[in-house]
């Protein structure tokens, strides 16, 4: 197996993973690279100063106020078939990604799997149609009367 051959498997499985630590250093790997190009196509007005991130964000998002651009042919080519194209690739993923761990914290939380960190808590176990409800009310407005507020957990089996 060739170097190139096992660069583009480690990069495949890391993507195919999709881990915050490779989303993050692929972001790095593009703000670099994008400076870089620009820097050798002479886009000084871009890369020159602190102005390039919010260049770079600005493009790569393709919201594109227009304030900054490059003015060189070869920097609108580089910004065209390579800044806005992997811009919106990696702002994808990491969108994505932000996403998927939004729907996992809260179907975890749906489904009763998140950690309780109750200090000093009330916990009623299980349930009965007729008293349950009267005894959670009685339980709140004894908590609400007191200064040190307790937490009251009802753990019941579907």
């Amino acid at each position: 197996m060739t170097m190139i051959e096992k660069v583009r498997s480690l990069l495949v499985r890391h993507f195919y993973e999709m881990k915050w630590h490779t989303i993050l250093l692929s972001l790095l790997i593009y703000l670099v690279v994008s400076w870089i190009l620009l820097w050798l196509c002479g886009e000084w007005e871009i890369v020159g100063n602190v102005d390039y991130f919010y260049w770079i964000v600005v493009t790569a998002s393709t919201v594109g106020y227009g304030d900054l651009s490059p003015v060189s042919l070869s920097g609108r080519m580089v910004t065209s078939l390579f800044v806005i194209p992997v811009g919106l690739g990696i702002f994808g993923l990491t969108i994505g990604r932000v996403a998927a761990y939004v729907s996992h914290q809260w179907r975890k939380g749906m489904k009763g799997l998140k950690a309780l960190d109750y200090h000093d808590h009330v916990l009623v176990i299980g349930w009965h149609s007729d008293r349950t409800i009267r005894l959670l009310k009685l339980l709140l407005r004894e908590i609400d009367t007191h200064a040190d507020a307790k937490h009251l957990a009802l753990c019941v089996r579907a």
